[in-house]
């Protein structure tokens, strides 16, 4: 992971890098086009700082499909409240909660995977709780210090080719993904369609313009950057 520390400084950057694309498309003409209007960019999920706890297996019954799946998902968040318990180190086993309790509590149910019979439910899931209403119980007050903003440029070498934005990958969908909110760092993620597949791309690393590198980050809103590398071997 490779990370570069600027000091900011007032710049007229969004001018300046406007002008930087214009000049980039002049030179390239349709390419820079085509590259810029390609299929790309992976939005990166809402992080607002919930709890989520994935990968949680059910198995439950009920008189119909609807009644199985319902149990299977109340099932799935008393776990979840229990693993959630567990992680953030409250000791000994969580306090025993009724389903109303829990699921008022609950922002949302994340299905990885599921199968509906006409009395069975089997299925993966994940459970987000609210970080306000969830922290309470968990003796969580005041407010978190968290990092200046950091922007992300997630760097994938494959067959000898390092991608950032240039195609969708698997490690710009991983941090597209990354649930930020529960992090004391402040991610960035941009969404690496239109001009970011221009903007920040492998070559990157190696960029020791200060003056780049602060039209970038002022674009992007961030104070620092961060390289995570990924490097996928067969």
């Amino acid at each position: 992971m490779v990370a570069l520390r600027l000091p900011l400084e007032n710049v007229k950057s969004r001018k300046a890098l406007g002008l930087g694309l214009a000049v980039l498309l002049a030179a390239g003409g349709a390419i820079l086009v085509a590259q810029i209007e390609g299929d790309r960019g992976i939005p990166p999920i809402a992080s607002n700082g919930d709890f989520e706890i994935r990968g949680i297996e059910v198995n439950a019954t009920g008189d119909n499909p609807e009644d199985a799946r319902a149990n299977g998902w109340r099932e799935a968040q008393r776990k979840a409240w229990e693993k959630l318990w567990e992680s953030n180190g409250s000791g000994g086993a969580a306090p025993g909660l009724d389903d109303g309790t829990i699921e008022s509590m609950v922002s949302a149910v994340v299905v990885e995977h599921e199968q509906v019979g006409p009395r069975r439910y089997i299925a993966t899931l994940g459970v987000i709780f609210d970080r306000a209403r969830m922290g309470e119980r968990l003796g969580m007050t005041g407010a978190r210090a968290r990092s200046a903003p950091l922007l992300v440029i997630p760097v994938l070498y494959q067959g000898g080719v390092a991608t950032v934005f240039e195609t969708r990958t698997p490690w710009q969908k991983a941090w597209a993904d990354y649930r930020t909110g529960n992090s004391a760092i402040d991610y960035v993620r941009p969404i690496g369609a239109g001009s970011d597949s221009l903007l920040l791309t492998a070559g990157q690393l190696d960029r020791r313009s200060r003056n780049w590198w602060r039209m970038i980050l002022d674009e992007f809103g961030a104070s620092d950057v961060i390289m995570p590398i990924a490097r996928l071997e067969r």
